[in-house]
């Protein structure tokens, strides 16, 4: 598919502006997860009661090499290939039901 892949880099470049000091965690945690929901009117990106529980656990530690070739994404386009990312997700659940988990 033509066009840039994001949505494998895109945690990796929210940390490194983290790291670079251009913005701060907390900005980082809610411009990836409050911000979304709230711009598409949807009740998530929130841990609220009555709020569906869809967490993503990010194992901060973590360093990986951008491989466009393993991107799940069917476009494999990055300019990101060969940079070094720290952060990466070990868990997702939507809902409250697990339904990723890096092993």
């Amino acid at each position: 598919a033509p066009g840039i892949s994001a949505l494998e880099t895109l945690l990796g470049l929210t940390l490194r502006l983290v790291e670079e000091e251009v913005i701060d965690l907390t900005s980082a945690v809610r411009l990836l997860t409050a911000g979304p929901a709230e711009i598409l009117g949807l009740k998530s990106g929130q841990l609220q009661p009555n709020s569906p529980a869809n967490i993503t656990i990010v194992d901060y530690e973590t360093s990986w090499e951008c491989n466009p070739d393993a991107f799940i994404s069917r476009g494999k386009n990055s300019p990101f290939k060969g940079w070094i990312f720290k952060g990466q997700v070990t868990h997702s659940l939507v809902a409250g039901v697990p339904v990723f988990s890096r092993s």
